[in-house]
Order: structure tokens, then sequence, then C-alpha cells
């Protein structure tokens, strides 16, 4: 492949990439507006059930992006009770695999799990409560669909290392900050270019400063738009987890790695933390 054709295509990408993003932030910003938590004021209590909501996604070996799917229909659904709140976490976790993974849970599975405090007719009743208050509307855009698109239109200043750590660090924080209440007043575009400026702290001045000039003319959105969200991802992180152990781990792991050689794609890090990176709190 040569040079134009290249150019060609990476220009064609950006294009698809800017009517994709055009597309999400209408859907957010009118359909699929973000839901507050209906539930009570516990915010502990639904950091808990999102938390268990990846534990049964990571140990099913799904896409962890379903919890976001899944915490946006619990979030939209009114329930009154903790019992009925538990429940609507089964079950909408369970409709988001089934819409998103190849594979998911069985009623008789979440029967189980919920060790016989639910039956295959709660679930049902449950799963229509959901729908009627979706209105249907069963595909939100998360933060990682804004994320995916965003990466897309970077600059070629950014190297694939950069690339690569800006992207693992950004879906590290949106899926931090998808425990916490307090994001789910934000926007999820919004969210995920505030997980790319923590990501960026580390990256050369230049590269930073053309990547927030690219999104500002591809997006609309720039980081005063974001400023107080970021600030607070800032605060939210430095009580649960050490960011900069997390950047110079990804940096250790990045280093050896060049860009004419290889793609971000082959690089499986595995950091370890004292404690998981989901175990929240604000």
């Amino acid at each position: 492949m040569n040079a134009l054709t290249m150019t060609l295509a990476a220009t064609e990408k950006r294009e698809e990439a800017k009517d994709k993003i055009a597309v999400l932030q209408r859907q957010e910003a009118t359909t699929y507006r973000r839901p507050l938590p209906t539930f009570g004021s516990d915010k502990h209590w639904r950091q808990s059930i999102v938390e268990w909501m990846y534990d049964i996604v990571d140990s099913a070996g799904m896409q962890r992006d379903v919890v976001a799917v899944a915490s946006y229909y619990l979030d939209a659904t009114p329930v009154s009770t903790r019992e009925e709140y538990q429940l609507c976490a089964m079950t909408a976790l369970q409709l988001a695999m089934k819409l998103y993974c190849s594979s998911s849970m069985s009623w008789s599975s979440l029967v189980r799990l919920s060790r016989g405090t639910f039956n295959e007719d709660d679930i049902c009743d449950m799963e229509s409560r959901i729908l009627q208050s979706l209105k249907w509307r069963v595909h939100p855009p998360t933060a990682n669909c804004f994320l995916r698109e965003f990466l897309q239109l970077l600059p070629e200043s950014v190297d694939t290392n950069s690339l690569y750590r800006l992207e693992q660090i950004s879906r590290f924080v949106t899926e931090f900050a998808s425990c916490l209440n307090i994001f789910c007043q934000y926007q999820p575009s919004h969210l995920a270019f505030a997980g790319m400026c923590v990501a960026m702290q580390r990256m050369e001045v230049g590269m930073v400063t053309d990547i927030h000039e690219c999104m500002e003319a591809n997006t609309g959105i720039n980081f005063d738009d974001i400023a107080t969200l970021w600030a607070e991802l800032q605060r939210s992180l430095a009580h649960n987890v050490s960011l900069h152990e997390l950047q110079v781990s990804m940096a250790t792991l990045c280093s050896p790695v060049h860009k004419s050689t290889a793609s971000p794609v082959a690089i499986k890090p595995v950091l370890q933390f004292s404690r998981s990176p989901r175990q929240v709190s604000c």
C-alpha cells in the first residue's frame, strides 16, 4: 500500500469517525439523555451493584462495556426497595448481555445467582419494566463508544506507544467512573474526553496540544467543557488508585515497542494493584 493510498484511507476513517460522533452526540443529548440513579441516595449501594456487575462480566469472560449499558438500564428504571433494585440490576445485566454479547446468562442461572430470592417470573416481569422505562431504546451511547471514535481522530503526531497508553488508561478511567454516582450527571462524550485528559498528563506538551486542537475541531468539545469533570475524576482517582503507578507501568510496558514494528493490540499488559480499580469510593 503506497503513501497516497494510506493517506486516503486514514482520511476516510477520520471522516467516518466524525460522522459517528455527531450521531452519538445527538443521541446522548436527546433520545439517550443520561438518567440519574432513581433509587434513593445511598451512593454505596449503587457502587456495590456496579462492581458486582463487573465481577460477573469478568468471570464470564465478556466485554466490560456491557456494564455501562446495564447500568444505564438500571438507572433508568424506577424501583422502590433494595430487593427490587437487586432484581433490576440482575435483569439489566442479563438484558445487556443478550443484546451485546454472543452468549448470556439464562433466567434459571439468574435464579441460582439470587440464591432463590427471585424466580423466573420475577425476572420476566422486571425485564418488561426495564424495556417500558427505556421505551425499547436499548442502545445507549457509552463513554467507550465515544472513546473508540475519538481515537480515530488523533493526529499523526501521536505515536503508537502513546496511542496505546492513551487508550488503555482512558478505558480504565471511564470504567472507574461508571461505579460512582457523581459521574452519572455527565454526558458520556465528556466523560470519554476527560478520561483522555487524565491519560495525557505524562505525554509531551506538543502532542497534548495537538490532541486538544484536534478534538475541538472535530467534536466541538474543548477542555473548558470538561474542566469540572476532569477535576472530579482527579480527586476520586487520588482517593483510590495510584495514577502515577499506572502511567509508569504503561510506559515501561510500551518502551521497547516502536511505531514501525508493532501495533497497540500486540501489547498485553498485566497491571498489578493492591486493590481492584473498581473497588472505589468518593
